[in-house]
C-alpha cells in the first residue's frame, strides 16, 4: 500500500503538470486556429509539464520502482516533444521559425526557446553517456546542472509567450519545474559540498 504522504505527493504533482495542459485545450485563443499551430503549441505544453516531473523521478522525490527508468523515458518523451513544438510551428510559420533558430527573431522569447531545445538535446546526450563513461557521478553532475539549464530556458521561453496557458497556472508549473530540477542537483551536489566542508576544516 502507497502510504498517505506519497499519495498526497502524487496528487499534488500531477495536478500541477496536468492543470495548466487543461486550462490551455480550453482556451478561447484556439478557437480558428490551424490544427498544425495548435499541435505544434501544445507539443511544447506537454514538453514543459514532463520537465517538471522528470527531475522529480531523478531525485527520489516521487514514489515507485524503476524511477530511473522512467527518468530517462520521461525525458526522451519531453526531448521529442519539444522538437515536434519547433516542427509543428515551423510547419505554420516556416519564416518565423528560421528567424528564431537563427537567433534573428525581434521575439525575447524565442531566444530562450532555442537556447532550452539545444540545452535539451545536451541533457540527453549526456544522459545517454553516464553508464559509458569512467567516472558516472561526474557526468551525473554535469547532466543534472544542465538539465537546469535547460528547464530554466524553456520556463522563461513559456513565461514570456502570452499564449494559449493561463498565467497563474503556468507560473506555478515553471517554478515548479525549475525547483525540481534545483533540487535534483543539490542533491547529487550535496556529498561533495559536504566533502569540500570537512577538508576545509582540517
Amino acid at each position: 500500500m502507497v502510504p498517505g504522504a506519497d499519495v498526497l505527493r502524487i496528487v499534488l504533482v500531477t495536478t500541477v503538470a496536468v492543470v495548466p495542459v487543461a486550462i490551455a485545450a480550453a482556451s478561447p485563443l484556439l478557437a480558428g486556429r490551424d490544427a498544425v499551430w495548435v499541435a505544434g503549441g501544445f507539443a511544447g505544453i506537454v514538453a514543459l509539464s514532463l520537465l517538471f516531473v522528470q527531475p522529480l523521478l531523478a531525485s527520489g522525490a516521487l514514489p515507485g520502482p524503476q524511477r530511473l527508468g522512467w527518468h530517462r523515458l520521461v525525458g526522451a518523451v519531453a526531448v521529442a516533444l519539444a522538437v515536434g513544438h519547433v516542427i509543428g510551428l515551423y510547419l505554420y510559420s516556416p519564416d518565423d521559425i528560421m528567424d528564431a533558430l537563427l537567433l534573428e527573431s525581434p521575439t525575447p522569447f524565442s531566444v530562450y526557446g532555442v537556447a532550452g531545445l539545444v540545452l535539451l538535446m545536451v541533457v540527453a546526450l549526456l544522459g545517454g553517456l553516464v553508464r559509458a563513461v569512467p567516472r558516472p557521478v561526474v557526468a551525473r553532475r554535469v547532466h543534472s546542472l544542465v538539465g537546469l539549464a535547460a528547464v530554466v530556458c524553456a520556463a522563461w521561453h513559456a513565461v514570456l509567450i502570452d499564449g494559449a496557458m493561463e498565467m497563474i497556472s503556468k507560473l506555478v508549473l515553471c517554478a515548479g519545474a525549475v525547483g525540481a530540477a534545483a533540487h535534483a542537483v543539490v542533491r547529487l551536489y550535496r556529498p561533495l559540498l559536504a566533502r569540500w566542508r570537512r577538508r576545509a576544516g582540517t
